[in-house]
């Protein structure tokens, strides 16, 4: 992974619906390069999907909790509460630090508009 690689994928991080074409043109780069890297960092296991995992319903779960937490506490005899939640689907890891680590110093961040002040186009060696 290089820098282009960790600045393309901090642009799908940032907005996953995006578009190669976009992408490419916020990076300064041929559409055909984007593709290649992002096929072959899917191929790697580098990516693994391309859009926000599903948590319809987990605030309504946790208004729920809260209002079971809220009976106890109210019941005679009770002085405290403690609670623990085991999601039956692990929290996903945060990927953006680790891979603007594994690139010298970060990638540049990218916006809306483009590639910060100083971050240079770069074509595959």
């Amino acid at each position: 992974m290089d820098r282009l690689d960790a600045r393309i994928v901090e642009v799908f991080a940032a907005e996953p619906r995006i578009g190669v074409l976009e992408c490419s043109r916020r990076l300064g780069v041929a559409r055909g390069t984007v593709q290649a890297r992002l096929d072959r960092m899917a191929e790697h296991g580098v990516i693994k999907g391309f859009g926000p995992d599903d948590a319809v319903g987990l605030h309504q779960g946790v208004d729920d909790l809260q209002r079971v937490i809220d009976a106890l506490v109210e019941a005679n005899g009770v002085e405290r509460a403690s609670t623990v939640i085991s999601l039956a689907t692990q929290v996903p890891y945060r990927t953006l630090p680790l891979v603007r680590a594994a690139t010298e110093n970060g990638p540049p961040r990218v916006d809306r508009d483009g590639p910060s002040e100083g971050a240079e186009a770069q074509e595959p060696a």
